[in-house]
């Protein structure tokens, strides 16, 4: 994916079930790294009106989840 400065793609909300989720990034090549970003939800709503948190280690799913990508 190639981002320009200030933008972002969002993935769809996706039904994981209560598992931790560990995300990958520059995993088949080493480059530039954008930001990470996710928000959870019990709901496919409640995860949609979620704010968005920075990814730093794996987290703990409620039942959804949303991912961001965004170049700074």
């Amino acid at each position: 994916m190639i981002l320009d400065s200030n933008e972002y793609m969002e993935s769809e909300v996706i039904d994981t079930g209560s598992f931790t989720i560990e995300l990958d990034q520059n995993f088949y090549d080493t480059g530039d790294d954008g930001v990470l970003k996710y928000r959870i939800g019990a709901t496919v709503e409640a995860c949609e009106a979620a704010s968005w948190n920075a990814y730093t280690v794996p987290f703990a799913s409620s039942g959804f989840v949303q991912v961001r990508v965004e170049n700074t």
